[in-house]
């Protein structure tokens, strides 16, 4: 039993020698646990510095930049508003040498048209001058109507003069037959009579030598007035027919004349609307001339703010670039506050390694990792030792904590029983009073619970109210480009409505419809007229409504016969396809022409 208590004095011996050493092990580890966190933490700091020069750079470029990419952001729009009206002009100036094309068809066709009227103007001129009536150059249609009204009245004086003519004419021929016949009924008496000695061809009765002479002689005499009277008729009717001949070519000049004022009226018509339109096409011809002093300035205009927009776009690509790796970091508050508390978290890891050194000269701050790892493995083998040899003297070292344990509670509680008898002695204890204090305690244990929850609910949602916010600064940006790119649409889309307006059966077509009509109609007129119907002229009107003129007047395409239709038909459809063609046309495959008749 003493040899074990000597080993065990022994054992404790040594292990009161490795104790000290044993107590360092923990404090040498976590010396090197608040170094290498201290390490860690100024390595955060100086990530977090880094991230804040950044984002001070990349303010600093926004700011800088930033009238740059305002001023680029305007030139696009103002360039696209350029280019936009550059197409518009190139698109009308396309136009000029058509325009140019249309105005000298447009002044042939005037002067074709002026030339017919010309013609028909010395026609009627001469026809009239054989009736003594002169009249004035054709320039109105209120001329035609004058000189419709002219030939109108010659022609009905005309009318009047052959039905008296032929009037006169019938009863001059019924006067000669009536005579013929008589000169008929004389002759035989007058023969038989001659044959006859004394006796009368009629009734048989004797008549005398003289009376039978007087008969010879009357019969005679009555044949020769009849054949007079029939001679002077004839000259008469002769005259009468020459003079009925002269008028009837003169009423079928007249008629011809009567027919042409109505050509000639659509050819007036015509040639007013001709000069309206020269006029138009002069003057947009004269304003698309003076577009090409605006196009060349606008290429000069687009061509600077072009230079302007070059210059500009590496500025706007470092505030683009600088804004996009901005949005990219998180917000310079929270990294600031971060800071804050990493400085506060170095401070205290600092005072911990100060108080570390202070309390074992062997430990330093600038030591190295391998000289501090050598000193906890010589520490770690000499606790283990320690607690091995703690293990062998457990015994004694209970017995003597039991005792001093013991002592101890015995000492503590005759001092708790003393001061709890100063305490009931002095007290003024209130049952009352300890039961609403014992409550108002749970009740504000309950609120600071209710509170700690609340802030655990409000940091959640914090976070996600950043994650939303920062998801709306995407989309109003997004929104911004979509918004961009509308605008474009939209101006493209307008650029295209005023080409569609421009393009529309109500515009440009029906210009083109109303300057196509009179060669399309002279085309129409020619192919018809070798059909050789009994028809003086084709006429269209703006709607290409057909109507056509014969010896009955006017007439529309519903009241001619089904032959007389398909003649028209054809005769549009080649009138058309020769005015496409710029009057080239060699030849023309037609399949079923006359199916929608």
């Amino acid at each position: 039993m003493s040899n074990k208590f000597n080993e065990i004095l022994r054992n404790e011996s040594e292990m009161n020698l490795l104790k000290p050493d044993a107590e360092k092990l923990p404090i040498y580890t976590e010396f090197k646990g608040s170094l290498s966190n201290l390490n860690k933490l100024k390595d955060d700091e100086k990530s977090n510095k880094d991230i804040i020069t950044k984002i001070e750079g990349y303010k600093s470029i926004i700011e800088s930049e930033q009238e740059n990419h305002e001023r680029f952001v305007s030139l696009e729009g103002e360039t696209k508003a350029l280019n936009n009206k550059k197409v518009e002009l190139s698109a009308e100036l396309k136009r000029l040498d058509e325009l140019e094309r249309e105005k000298n068809t447009l002044i042939r066709d005037i002067s074709q048209y002026n030339n017919d009227l010309e013609t028909f103007y010395n026609d009627a001129k001469t026809v009239l001058s054989e009736f003594e009536e002169e009249i004035d150059p054709i320039k109105t249609n209120d001329d035609l109507n004058s000189l419709e009204s002219l030939v109108e009245n010659l022609r009905t004086t005309l009318k009047n003069e052959i039905d008296e003519i032929e009037e006169e004419l019938k009863k001059l021929n019924k006067e000669s037959i009536s005579l013929n016949q008589e000169i008929k009924s004389l002759e035989e008496p007058l023969a038989d009579i001659k044959e006859v000695d004394n006796k009368c061809p009629v009734c048989q009765s004797d008549i005398s030598e003289d009376k039978k002479n007087e008969l010879i002689h009357m019969y005679e005499e009555t044949i020769n007035n009849n054949n007079k009277k029939i001679g002077e008729n004839n000259e008469i009717i002769t005259k009468l027919n020459k003079d009925k001949s002269l008028k009837d070519a003169n009423l079928l000049k007249l008629d011809s004349i009567k027919t042409k004022i109505y050509q000639n009226k659509h050819i007036v018509g015509d040639l007013d609307k001709f000069t309206k339109s020269l006029e138009t096409l002069n003057s947009r011809i004269n304003e698309l001339q003076g577009k090409k002093n605006e196009l060349k300035e606008l290429d000069d205009i687009i061509e600077t703010k072009n230079n302007e927009f070059k210059e500009l776009e590496s500025h706007d690509k470092k505030y683009l670039e600088a804004n996009t790796l901005l949005k990219s970091y998180p917000d310079e508050s929270k990294i600031k506050d971060e800071l804050y508390t990493l400085s506060g978290k170095i401070n205290l890891e600092e005072e911990k390694l100060k108080e570390y050194t202070a309390s074992d000269s062997n430990l330093s701050l600038d030591m190295s990792d391998e000289t501090l790892d050598d000193l906890i493995r010589d520490l770690s083998k000499k606790d283990t030792r320690y607690h091995i040899l703690m293990g062998s003297v457990k015994s004694k070292a209970e017995y003597e904590e039991k005792l001093n344990q013991n002592s101890k509670e015995i000492t503590q509680k005759e001092n708790d029983i003393s001061e709890i008898k100063k305490a009931i002695e002095s007290s003024s204890y209130n049952e009352e009073n300890y039961r609403n204090m014992i409550f108002l305690i749970d009740r504000l244990n309950e609120k600071f619970n209710g509170f700690t929850k609340e802030i655990a609910v409000n940091d959640n949602n914090l976070s996600i109210y950043e994650t939303t916010v920062e998801t709306i600064e995407k989309t109003i940006e997004a929104n911004r480009k979509n918004k961009e790119e509308f605008i474009a649409v939209k101006e493209y889309y307008g650029l295209l409505e005023d080409l569609r307006t421009l393009y529309s059966k109500d515009g440009i077509q029906k210009d083109l419809r109303s300057q196509s009509r009179p060669l399309i109609q002279k085309y129409t007129r020619e192919f018809f007229e070798k059909f050789n119907f009994n028809y003086s002229d084709l006429i269209l009107d703006d709607e290409y409504n057909i109507s056509i003129y014969g010896p009955e007047g006017e007439s529309n395409i519903e009241m001619v016969s089904g032959g007389e239709k398909i003649a028209i038909a054809l005769a549009l459809r080649l009138g058309i396809t020769q005015a496409m063609s710029k009057g080239n046309i060699e030849t023309i495959l037609l399949d079923e022409p006359t199916i929608h008749l």
